[in-house]
């Protein structure tokens, strides 16, 4: 169906319309590129530093199975989260559901290869269940405390385990601390770096963490649908992003040589690329931004999936991930089977035949997996890291926008935030566009022989 020319979001295509760089072929890079596209906006280019879209999400297939190296559910199965719609406009989700169904009470070993009795379990699970609830709690409720999540939870579980019968309280115990680690599982980082005030500033989507069968990276078929094949460069790493400087509002310099002059660059690297490539603007960007950057922290997980007739998936969160990802393929496929072997008590579990791990941190283009809100941390960087450059203050329209799923409060970590920022930095695009009636004036008025006066717009966007 064609757009109507008055849609608050349609660009009219006779006039000039801005050039768009948008850097990363992620989920909220193409979700920008879509959302351009479809609101007639054509003159965009997609830099992508490796040959595949996704970023961080990454299906590959072991034999028959598929292995997912990055994101690996649909956290929240309704029509509220735009992933899941995504996934079952393009068909990969079909009754019945797959869901990732975890167990109320599931099974807890021990080093001694022994697990533990029901009842046990049972008590674990609740009061671990109980410790959760109560710290999603405190981002509502104690705004001004700094302790990491590592201690509330050391806090808690004392409190706890004592009012447990003497008899299972060492494995009541044992099987808390092995639920507390699973949540560095989840998050990537360290409990001590975490904060625990804004452990629960996480939004969470109603409904149940949804298994897409064959491979999450089906859900980015309806973006790269409406996407042309020529405006996604593959291969095509950025070295910098000179911008405000010269009669170019940006120029986005290629690591081939190529430089891309823009009027609007929309940056959706991962938090861990913008911390460890400084100069990768220039000027550098303002100290609230760098501050922003800092502040806020960019977790390690890594994925090991190895297979031996069944696909075994081992997640390695935090310092153990940096070392995990210097381990050879033999002495990974050596620590998992001996580690099974111990807990299970099983020692004819065989090797795995094979091993594909993820490497985040290891690759220059991720340097990291997730980001999350460490103890010095609050909402407000991640706010200030989705803020354009320069600011809403300055009397130039913004040139260096910034998406990603750091950059989403309330969503950070998810597919779901990625694809929320990338809508709102194109909507950003959208409203300026209709604002100016096509590219944004330049900066400096001597790089313009004539005066430039911005046409009315019956359109434009309150």
């Amino acid at each position: 169906m064609r757009q109507a020319i008055c849609d608050p979001c349609f660009v009219d295509r006779s006039r000039p319309q801005p050039r768009v760089v948008i850097i990363g072929a992620g989920i909220a890079g193409l979700t920008a590129a879509d959302r351009l596209s479809k609101c007639g906006l054509e003159n965009i280019v997609v830099c992508e530093a490796i040959n595949r879209p996704g970023g961080r999400i990454h299906s590959c297939w072991i034999r028959e199975s598929v292995a997912e190296l990055g994101a690996e559910w649909i956290h929240g199965g309704n029509n509220s989260n735009p992933i899941f719609t995504m996934a079952t406009t393009e068909g990969l989700l079909t009754p019945p559901l797959s869901y990732n169904k975890k167990s109320r009470y599931p099974l807890y070993l021990t080093s001694e290869g022994r697990a533990l009795e029901t009842p046990v379990a049972r008590v674990t699970s609740r009061v671990f269940r109980n410790m959760k609830k109560k710290a999603e709690m405190m981002f509502s409720l104690e705004k001004d405390r700094t302790e990491s999540l590592m201690d509330y939870m050391s806090r808690e579980l004392e409190a706890e385990v004592k009012a447990i019968r003497e008899e299972n309280r060492e494995d009541v115990e044992r099987g808390l601390w092995g639920l507390i680690n699973s949540i560095k599982c989840r998050m990537g980082a360290e409990l001590t770096d975490i904060s625990a005030n804004l452990y629960g500033s996480f939004i969470k989507i109603p409904g149940e963490s949804v298994i897409v069968p064959s491979g999450f990276i089906g859900v980015l078929g309806p973006a790269m649908k409406s996407i042309s094949p020529k405006t996604i460069k593959f291969c095509k790493p950025v070295r910098m992003v000179v911008w405000g400087e010269g009669c170019n509002r940006a120029l986005v310099r290629c690591c081939d040589g190529e430089d891309i002059q823009a009027d609007y660059v929309v940056v959706t690297v991962s938090l861990g690329v913008l911390k460890s490539t400084p100069d990768f603007f220039q000027p550098p960007l303002p100290q609230e931004k760098q501050d922003a950057i800092d502040k806020v922290g960019i977790s390690t997980v890594e994925e090991v999936h190895g297979g031996c007739g069944t696909l075994l998936r081992v997640t390695v969160a935090g310092r153990e991930a940096l070392e995990t990802e210097l381990l050879s393929e033999q002495e990974l496929a050596k620590d998992m089977t001996m580690l099974l072997r111990r807990f299970t008590g099983d020692a004819t579990l065989p090797w795995p035949v094979g091993i594909i791990r993820s490497k985040w941190t290891e690759s220059p283009y991720f340097r990291g997996s997730n980001s999350y809100l460490g103890a010095g941390a609050r909402v407000e960087d991640q706010c200030q890291l989705g803020c354009p450059v320069p600011g809403p203050r300055h009397p130039a329209a913004p040139i260096i926008l910034f998406a990603g799923e750091a950059t989403c409060p309330g969503h950070f970590g998810s597919a779901q935030g990625a694809y929320f920022s990338g809508i709102r930095e194109a909507d950003r695009i959208l409203k300026l566009t209709h604002h100016w009636g096509g590219p944004p004036p330049p900066l400096y008025p001597e790089c313009d022989p004539c005066a430039y006066i911005p046409p009315k717009d019956p359109c434009i966007l309150s």
